[in-house]
This record gives structure tokens, sequence and C-alpha cells, in this order.
């Protein structure tokens, strides 16, 4: 490996010829200019070709600096030196430009005065991404990481890690001329950092960090961490390689992290600077990103006077120039400076809302994120629709309605302000051909101003932009070209295929009603239908589009070649047949193995009072299997259950689970019992919910056909609250009976521990006397619109919620394992004796958890051990 030197100086001649020493009479910092000569020379100067003594015979010499070479020396070796003539030496330039050395430090930050010499000392150095600080204190058995050599004399280092260069190598030049390589002589030799033995090094260099007391070791491998689930304390993300790491507590930093600057200067706040926190210093409390207004769970950078945090992400979008200045351009049709940002998933483009994957700029002012090809549209056009005056491109806009494709949309729009026109730029030049997979011919543009039409492939209304199919005759909008023509709903089990009209025989008189929002389905106009023999599934075009998440829509390319879907014929959760016998022309299993259970199940017509199932938690109105040996009761619906299932509302199946104690993602009630979990662990539901289909018939007073729908607005009739956003609402097609979920699980016939007799869930109350609305359980007043339990022999009303209380579903006798007692703990419901909590000392009046165990008197309330 090469040394580099500050400059190469001239050594004493030698008369003894060694060519490869020839190099050194060269002095690196001057240009020699040499004249034909023929005079004799002294014996002390020698050629610098050769090395031998110049006795006489044609030589080139210098006047200036007595540099002399044989004319043979310089024909047999020019090539190698590069030499070159010149017409007139008296003009010729001193020095050449790669003698006017650039040096390899970038930028003094201080400097200091040291006898009559100024040092630098601080600098940014070409060869590091941290500044270095000059020092005089020698370092034990620390090497250069320039030259390698050991650390004896003045160098600078790096505050963040093991980085050292001596004084002297870090004032080396950028490009400098070396022979005898011509190569080196003719283009510069440029200064290169060592790729081994420093990379070497590197991997052995200590991070002293300022969020961590250790020194943080350099790991270039990520398959080198024991633990794959760890993640960065920078950015609270995963780590990857290249990383740094605390062996002792496990402590990791991703390299971008654990080199950022310790303060910033950012456009989203440009009054103040910005200092690096470590999460210590903020999870005293919450603290938001200021930007992206999520949760900041690793380093912030702060503005303290202001309370102006942002996260790492955020913090290190903004490009900077080499003098630390922001990267900012002007758009005609935007007020504030945008400043170029590096690509990210976290926001979306206000222009075509994708990702900002490519070349991107922020408004930080606005908080508005774009594409630079967005950037990039015309600020004025002439359109075909609006030929009375240009459109103006607005970056600005709020939601506004596209006049061409009729959806109201957010982003980038040309308008007309005086008359009103407003056209998304996404549709300001539709293309005059579209060619898709899923028809097979081509669409050609038709744009009729003012003139609307009926799309053939949804059915909804269009006007100025539409597509047309010659040979099908059809017109269609742009979005709807791309129809699948095969799909799969969570709703049916089998594939359903797009129909731009259904045919229906002549003697059909029925109505066929959509089966996602249960209105008429208009056969001349497009639709999805399944074409099973015997099937009559349809549903409307744009339903599918709208719900295509919310019932897991996916294309099928041939639905002849679809096979059902296993889990429509799922495997049963008995474990074994032991006995069957034959009701009626059926055969029924008259005792089984089932897998919820250790002992076998018998089966059994004699109902009795006050007995519930250990699946659904719900009174046993028909058949059930019970246990000889225990108390164990399955009525024959739960018992039949499949292990795995797919679910009208959810994309992922589901797997049975029957234990445990959980609350239902769908009502909301706390459970026990048999529930069905998602395999992503996302959704979980109780057998009650799990039982309800998407559309089906309610008696309330009146039967009612509801379904399901996650837009509904409006009341609930059982509990008269508004509907919940997040979950929707089972409405009759009229709009005029809704019921949330969780009111939808009130059971008809319940009871009490305040009446002995059977307490009837009563729809309307018939006496309009109001002293009489009143709740008999907790003595307030009840509203009389709302759904109450009533008591025909007593005469008593009381609130459903007083009634059914905030466990109801969580059954009596039920086991529970607590990690904080050695005991099987078992659920209770004290009626008249009230036991006090071991934990917060009230008595037990509600739910609460005793252990059975001989000797053992541990009784805890619900409320206070369960998990949250």
């Amino acid at each position: 490996m090469l040394k580099l030197k500050p400059s190469i100086d001239l050594v004493p001649v030698r008369k003894v010829c060694r060519e490869k020493e020839t190099w050194r009479s060269f002095n690196a910092g001057s240009v020699m200019n040499i004249h034909l000569c023929s005079t004799k020379t002294s014996a002390v100067q020698a050629s610098g070709g050769c090395v031998e003594e110049v006795l006489g015979g044609p030589s080139y010499s210098c006047g200036e600096c007595g540099f002399i070479i044989h004319v043979k020396c310089s024909i047999n070796i020019g090539s190698v030196y590069g030499m070159v003539e010149v017409e007139n030496p008296d003009e010729f330039e001193e020095f050449d430009q790669l003698y006017e050395l650039m040096s390899c430090i970038i930028r003094v930050i201080k400097e200091i005065k040291v006898g009559d010499d100024v040092i630098a000392a601080e600098i940014v150095h070409v060869s590091h991404e941290h500044n270095l600080i000059f020092s005089d204190e020698i370092q034990d058995n620390e090497y250069c990481n320039g030259c390698l050599l050991p650390i004896l004399f003045s160098f600078y280092y790096c505050s963040h890690y093991d980085f050292f260069l001596y004084k002297e190598c870090a004032e080396l030049p950028r490009v400098r001329r070396l022979l005898p390589r011509r190569c080196w002589l003719e283009v510069g030799l440029q200064i290169l950092e060592p790729s081994i033995d420093l990379d070497q090094k590197r991997n052995m260099a200590k991070l002293h960090h300022m969020s961590h007391k250790h020194p943080l070791l350099f790991n270039d491998d990520s398959s080198d961490r024991n633990d794959h689930n760890s993640d960065c304390a920078g950015c609270a993300k995963e780590v990857s390689s290249p990383s740094y790491s605390c062996g002792e507590c496990r402590f990791f930093l991703h390299k971008r992290c654990a080199e950022a600057p310790s303060e910033i200067h950012h456009p989203a706040h440009r009054d103040h600077s910005l200092l690096l926190l470590p999460p210590s210093e903020h999870r005293k409390r919450e603290v938001d990103c200021s930007l992206c207004k999520q949760k900041v769970k690793g380093h912030i950078y702060c503005c303290s006077s202001c309370e102006f945090h942002l996260d790492f992400d955020c913090a290190l979008l903004p490009h900077y120039t080499s003098a630390g200045d922001f990267i900012e351009t002007r758009h005609a049709a935007h007020q504030h400076p945008l400043v170029s940002i590096s690509p990210t998933r976290s926001f979306e483009c206000v222009g075509c809302f994708g990702r900002l994957v490519d070349s991107s700029y922020a408004c930080f002012d606005c908080r508005m994120f774009v594409h630079e090809k967005c950037l990039e549209l015309s600020t004025k056009i002439d359109h075909s629709c609006h030929r009375k005056h240009q459109l103006e491109l607005d970056l600005d806009a709020d939601s506004s309605a596209c006049n061409l494709c009729q959806s109201i949309r957010k982003g980038f729009f040309y308008r007309c302000v005086p008359c009103g026109f407003n056209i998304h730029t996404g549709c300001a030049r539709p293309p005059p051909i579209i060619e898709d997979t899923h028809h097979e011919h081509p669409f050609s543009l038709l744009l009729k101003p003012n003139d609307p039409f009926n799309c053939d492939a949804c059915g909804n209304q269009g006007n100025h932009v539409s597509y047309i199919c010659s040979e099908c005759n059809i017109q269609v909008h742009k979005d709807c070209i791309s129809l699948p023509r095969h799909i799969r709903l969570s709703l049916h089990p089998h594939p359903i295929s797009h129909h731009f009209f259904l045919r229906i025989d002549h003697d059909d008189s029925r109505t066929l009603d959509c089966r996602i929002c249960y209105k008429k389905v208009n056969t001349e106009h497009g639709s999805f239908y399944c074409s099973r023999p015997g099937c009559d599934f349809v549903v409307h075009a744009k339903c599918v589009c709208d719900k295509w998440t919310l019932y897991g829509a996916v294309e099928v390319e041939n639905p002849n070649e679809f096979e059902s879907d296993p889990l429509y014929e799922p495997m049963s959760c008995i474990v074994r047949k032991i006995k069957e016998i034959e009701v009626d022309g059926n055969v029924i299993v008259a005792e089984m193995e089932h897998v919820s259970h250790e002992h076998d199940l018998i089966l059994s017509d004699e109902i009795k009072d006050d007995t519930y199932c250990n699946g659904c938690i719900l009174p046993i109105q028909s058949s059930f299997y019970y246990c000889a040996r225990c108390d164990f009761i399955l009525d024959k619906a739960c018992a039949e259950l499949p292990k795995m299932r797919r679910s009208w509302h959810y994309a992922k199946p589901f797997r049975i689970i029957t234990d445990g104690v959980f609350r239902c993602d769908h009502c909301h009630y706390e459970c026990s019992g048999f529930s069905y979990k998602s395999d992503d662990d996302i959704d979980r539901m109780c057998l009650r919910c799990a039982k309800i289909p998407h559309g089906f018939e309610y008696q309330a007073d009146k039967p009612y056909f509801l379904f399901y729908d996650d837009k509904y607005e409006g009341k609930c009739n059982a509990c008269c609250e508004d509907s919940r956003q997040d979950k929707g609402m089972f409405q009759c097609k009229d709009n005029t009976f809704a019921l949330h979920r969780r009111c939808l699980m009130l059971p008809r016939t319940t009871r009490h521990k305040c009446d002995r007799h059977s307490l009837t869930l009563t729809y309307q109350d018939p006496d309009n006397y109001p002293l009489r609305h009143y709740c008999d359980i907790c003595e307030t007043e009840r509203d009389p619109q709302q759904w109450f339990y009533h008591c025909e022999t007593c005469d008593k009303a009381m609130h459903f919620e007083c009634v059914i209380g905030e466990h109801k579903f969580i059954m009596a006798g039920s086991k529970y394992t607590d990690k904080n007692h050695p005991h099987p703990l078992t659920f209770v419901k004290k009626i008249y004796l009230y036991p006090r909590c071991v934990l917060c000392d009230k008595p037990c009046r509600d739910l609460a958890l005793e252990c059975r165990d001989n000797g053992c008197k541990y009784i805890v309330h619900w409320s206070c051990i369960k998990p949250l």
C-alpha cells in the first residue's frame, strides 16, 4: 500500500544507474522548463533518467534548478514520464493547475493560534461524515485511519466514534501528480479512502452515543444478531444492517440514527434550531410529532421553547446544500417555497395520492407533499369541455366535485373560477384509446360536454367523458373499463361474474335485489351475478367497488376451474361419534367426543329452567348435549360448529377457541365460552355474533328484514343512540328500523336477582303516564322510546342495561387462571352474601372469582384482576 506524504523531497544524486529510482529527482512542488543543450556538466549533476554522470553529448537541462537528463534517456523513457514539447519556455506558466492543490479539508469550523502559526482546531473532512477535532494528546494503541501508522504526533479525531487522522494526512491534497506512472502524471492522482484495512478497522470501531452509557460496536451484518425482533432506539423500527449495538444491554441503533446530527435546522420550524433528545427525555409524557401527528416512540428533535417536536423520519426529510441550506423551489400556483425531500411512504402526494417513493417536494407551511412529476403540470390549459375560458391549475384545492368524472376528489384541479368549472388533473387529459385485459376490444374516448349517459358497466350516470366499445355497443365510465370479469366475495361461496346485462326468462317475474344494499338490480345494466344453477346471488357493480375491502373481494381468473373453498365444507368440532340414532329418518349423534371437553357428551331433549349453553352462554331452548360427569352443556347447534370458518365481514378465515375470557370485537361484551378468532389475530368474536348473517329476518314487535350497512347514519331503535361509524348497524330496507350489533344480542327472555320471575324484552311502552317511566333496579328515569325488560307478573320495568349488566355473558362456574394465585379460580355471582375482595376490600356484589381449593378463602373482584 502506498503511503502518501505531504510533499516529495529531492534526494541527493547518485552515480549508480537505478532507473526505478528516477522518480525521486522530480520535485512535486514545481514545474521544470527543460532546454536542449550540449554542454558538459559537473560530475555532481546526474541525469534524471539513468542516474549516471553527464559527461558530454546532447541533453536537456533546467537553468533554474540544475535538473538534467540525457536526450537518449528522454527518448527511451519520455513516454513513461509524459514529456510534451513546449514552444516557448519563457511564456510557459510556472504552475500546473494540479500544483494549485485543493485540500481534503472541506471547511474549517474553528481556528486557534499556536505561536505564530494558525491551526485548524475543528474541520469538516472529505473522508468522514462527522466533524474532526484537533488534539496533541497522544493516544495509546490508536492508529491513523489514513496511513494506518500509530498515532505519535498531532492528530484529528472524531468525538462520535474511533476515527483518527494524522495532521499531515488530514491536510493531503485531493488530486496530485505522482511519477513514474504515465497515467498518474497526465491525469493526476486522486486521493481515495482505503477499502480493506479501514473497513476492518471500522467494524471494530466503538461509538459513544449520548443516548447510552456504554460504547456501541459497529455491525454491518444483521444476521449476526441473535434477537431478530430488536428495535432501534432511535427510530423505533426493526433493526437492520448496518447498525450499532451494545452487547450488555441489547441496545441497538441504526447507523443512520446513530450518526444523525445533534442539532438541525428544519423548514417546518424555521425560527429555532431543533435539538436531538433520547427517549428518556420525553417518555415522561406522550409526545406527538408536529408533522405526521403520530406518537413518537424513539429519539426526538424538539424546540423546547415552542413545544415543537419531530420524529426521526420527519426530521431527516429535507435535502440540504453543502452550505447547509434547504434545497427549495417555487411554483407559480403555490404561495410558499417547496423544499426537496427524501422519498418516504409516510405521506401521500396531494396531486395523485401516490406514496412519495420518487423525487418529491414539501410545503411545510401547508403540510403539503407532492411528487416532482406532479409539479411539472402546465399552469394553464385549454379543454374541449370548457372552450369558453382557459383552466388554471390550483394546487391548494379542497375537496371538490370533478365535472368530468362526477366524483368528489381531493388534490390538484384545473379550474375556471367565474364559471365554477372544475376538472381533476387526472381527468384533464384522458387517453384516446384504452385497452384492458378485462375486455376483448379496445375502448375509444367519447367527449360530449353536458351530455349525460348511463354507464353500461355499473348502471350509474356519467357526464362529459365516456368510453365506447363499438363492437359491443356499450358506453362506460373510464374507471369501469378495468372492472374484473370474475371475483369472489366473503358473502358468497361461489365466484360471481360481471355482466353488462342479465338475460331473464319471460315467465320469471322475480325482482332481483343486490345482496349488499338490498336495492333493486336493473338487469339492463352491469352487475355481478352467480351463474351456478339454482343460485340467484347478484350485487351491484358499484356496491362491489365501494365495499371491496370490507367483503374481501378477490379477482378470479377462471370461475369454471374454481374449486369450492374447503372452509365452506368445514371440519366439525366433533372428534368421534360414539353412538348414533335415527329420528324421523335422520341419523343423529346420540353420544360423542367433542374437542372442547374431556368427557363424552350425551344428547338430550329434556330442557330445564336456568340452564345455559357453555358455548354461546344463552339459555338452552332446544336439543343439547350434556356431560354425565360434570355440569358441562352444549346446545346442538354449538356442538356441531366447524373448527374453521369464514365470516362475511372479514377476508381472513377464523378458527374456533373453546376456552378463555375475552371481549368481543363486535358486540363489545366481555364473554366466556366459545369464540372465533381470525388467523391474523386481529378480530375475535363471540358465537352469538358469529351466527349473525349479513341479511336475516328479525322479530321485534313485528318482523323486519335487516342487513348490515357499515355507513348507516341514524339512531338505533333499541338504545336510541347514534350509529357507531366504525362498526355500522343492521337496518331494514326502508330505513325505519336499525339496531346496533350489541342491541341485536339482547335475549328475548332473561332473569335478574331483583325479580324471581322471567323478564321479557319489550319494544314499546304502552303506558303514557310519566311517573311510571322509571327503572325498578336503578330507580332513575327511563326513556319510554327505549327498549326495556318487563315482568308481567310484578309489573316491573327495567333498563335493559341494568338487567344485562356488564358481565351477562361470563358464565358462573367458568374456570380462570390468575398468575398471582396458585390455584384455579371459579367465576361466581354473589346474590345475598357479599364477602370482601382481598385486593380492594370492598364487598363482592357483582362478578367475582373465588378459590374453591380446601382451606383457601381467596375471593377477588373480576374488575380488580382482569387484563386491560
